[in-house]
């Protein structure tokens, strides 16, 4: 016994003394409660215990290799068992911290014992981590690459080379992640990638835009730099958050990227000569975009239709440039009330539809209710008088793991305005689409 730090039958009176109030602390947790429901804790206990010594006996013996290939796999098992890493982490620093206590009341040679059972729980969440780690890269390298390109489509030939290479570049680090062993040298410098010399190249008048994707390519590149020194050192515990950062950070840049590039676009399209908003043509486009971000990042987004109240009576009153008047007027007090993330179309005659990404039902209903004040608290002068105009809004919040026709967002939408059109008129109803 080449590391005879502390007995395996010392160990094991130990462990099970610690387990005794280990477990009694876990049986009293609801997220323990589910996942223990329907088996014989005593049962669980001995085979947690038995696991724990047989790991304990391959580090005192020095059988390291067969010991991390064995808690990959544990982390592996765990990730297919949908058990968060964080959960798994909080459980075993407590079982550790337990146990570090009945090992200071034992005195079992401390100086020395400590820190190498310090260093025997350290390994089991590294390597338990590294399980994770691995599970997490098969699953979304697939998907990130799926999204992209699906966004992508046929459109933006002139940066499509360049946005393959980025895919490269991401799926180059994931696969060291996985093997160690690098195929191409990563580019860590980022003003030195090919995306980062066309982000320096774009011509545009959206120069906001073109910083907030170069800040966030860069961000990209720091935390690349550090996955790539944390893999270099083994350490799967910081590893596991940093590529959680990392694919995060990935999504948001490539989400804005495409943003960016769809905006650019949509100004060479037509818009409505009379408010130079978004018309139908771009509405769907526009809107499968949105929904395939909502469905990876999980965020919801809201869609909103918006209907002018007593339109057809200002029309027959003040005659039809009135109308358009007040188009004008309600396009801008809109405009001026959301984010430069969110669009705005006009759907026809008096109707406009809202997109707004990123948000809850509360916020935005907020948002939708914020509008529907300032159109009505904005006189609008015609022909030497003045006059109020209302809206109701119907607002939909998605939220889905599955593509949803527009038409059915449009028909949900347009049902809620009518609802508040009979209920009264100038008010907005906001509903989660099920």
């Amino acid at each position: 016994m080449k590391r005879n730090i502390l007995p395996e039958k010392e160990f094991k009176e130990l462990l099970e003394i610690a387990f005794q109030e280990y477990f009694t602390q876990l049986l009293q947790e609801p997220i323990a409660q589910r996942f223990l429901k329907g088996k014989n804790p005593e049962e669980l206990q001995k085979k947690e215990i038995k696991g724990i010594i047989r790991f304990y006996n391959m580090f005192i013996n020095d059988n390291l290799s067969s010991l991390k290939e064995e808690l990959t796999n544990l982390g592996k098992l765990h990730y297919n068992l949908q058990i968060e890493f964080a959960i798994f982490l909080e459980k075993l620093d407590n079982l550790e911290l337990i146990f570090t206590k009945r090992l200071f009341l034992s005195n079992k040679n401390l100086e020395k014992t400590y820190p190498l059972i310090t260093k025997f729980f350290d390994i089991i969440k590294n390597y338990v981590a590294k399980g994770y780690l691995l599970e997490h890269i098969k699953r979304e390298s697939i998907i990130i690459r799926a999204y992209i390109e699906q966004s992508l489509g046929e459109k933006f030939i002139n940066i499509k080379s360049t946005i393959d290479k980025h895919i490269i570049w991401e799926e180059n680090i994931l696969d060291y992640l996985t093997t160690g062993t690098l195929k191409k040298e990563i580019q860590l410098d980022a003003t030195k990638c090919e995306m980062g010399k066309w982000l320096n190249s774009i011509k545009t008048k959206n120069k906001k835009s073109v910083s907030r994707l170069t800040k966030l390519h860069n961000e990209l590149h720091i935390i690349a730099e550090n996955i790539v020194a944390f893999r270099e050192m083994e350490k799967y515990t910081i590893l596991l958050d940093e590529y959680n950062q990392f694919i995060k950070q990935n999504l948001m840049f490539m989400s804005s990227l495409i943003t960016f590039l769809f905006n650019e676009e949509i100004e060479e399209l037509q818009r409505d000569p009379l408010t130079n908003l978004l018309t139908r043509r771009t509405l769907e486009e526009i809107f499968v975009n949105v929904l395939d971000i909502s469905m990876i990042t999980g965020e919801p987004f809201g869609v909103a239709f918006v209907d002018i109240d007593d339109f057809k009576k200002i029309n027959d009153t003040y005659g039809h440039d009135a109308g358009d008047i007040v188009l004008k007027e309600i396009t801008n007090t809109i405009k001026k009330n959301l984010r430069k993330s969110d669009y705005i179309f006009r759907y026809g005659g008096e109707e406009f539809v809202i997109i707004v990404p990123a948000t809850d039902e509360n916020t935005f209903y907020k948002i939708l209710e914020k509008i529907r004040k300032k159109i009505n608290q904005t006189p609008i002068k015609i022909n030497g008088d003045t006059i109020n105009v209302s809206v109701s809004i119907g607002g939909v919040i998605i939220k889905t793991k599955h593509v949803i026709p527009l038409s059915k967002v449009i028909k949900k939408a347009d049902k809620l305005m009518y609802q508040a059109k009979k209920t009264g008129k100038n008010k907005v109803l906001v509903k989660t689409l099920d």
